[in-house]
């Protein structure tokens, strides 16, 4: 019984790759969207985290696991010289300063960061969960009716004593007049 029911569950997540593959596409848009945003926005300011694309998506990731988004939002709206972020100072003694050229966005940036946590953590976290419950649903759905179906094969077996070999030609039957109803 558990093995049916595990099955089941690899069934369902099977059945909502398609789905899922659809949110995963909403999310990148999402997530390089924000980031050529982030990137015109913030990197003159903050270089180190919104300096290049890359290091962009990199910080939005991070922020997308509520992950020092609000220390960012503060960098971003005081300016970097305001705020003594490890990552601002420099890698190495004598190398350059990170936050050479500070701007004070204001609090325009609240806009910014509070759109991208909400969108990338809830929203898109509900969607995925929502895509999962359908498909697992849909797939409870379908073994309930391949069961109900086994049910009224034995019963119809046991009704006109159908052989176990006949059985076989009676079920393909079956299922081409249920394939019909459906």
């Amino acid at each position: 019984s558990s093995f049916s029911q595990i099955k089941e569950l690899v069934a369902g997540l099977r059945g909502s790759v398609s789905s899922l593959s659809s949110v995963a596409f909403l999310l990148a848009m999402l997530f390089y969207l924000y980031a050529v945003m982030g990137v015109l926005i913030f990197g003159t300011n903050d270089p180190f985290f919104f300096g290049e694309l890359h290091w962009a998506l990199l910080t939005l990731f991070t922020m997308c696991s509520l992950d020092k988004w609000y220390e960012l939002m503060l960098i971003s709206r005081d300016g970097c010289d305001q705020h003594d972020y490890p990552m601002h100072r420099s890698l190495t003694e004598r190398g350059p300063k990170l936050c050479s050229r500070p701007h004070a966005h204001g609090d325009m940036v609240v806009a910014y960061y509070f759109s991208f946590v909400f969108l990338s953590s809830y929203v898109m976290l509900t969607l995925i969960v929502g895509v999962v419950t359908q498909a697992m649903h849909a797939q409870r759905k379908r073994a309930e009716y391949k069961r109900e179906k086994a049910k009224d094969i034995e019963a119809v077996q046991r009704q006109y004593d159908i052989s176990d070999e006949n059985l076989l030609k009676y079920s393909e039957a079956y299922d081409v007049i249920s394939n019909q109803e459906h």
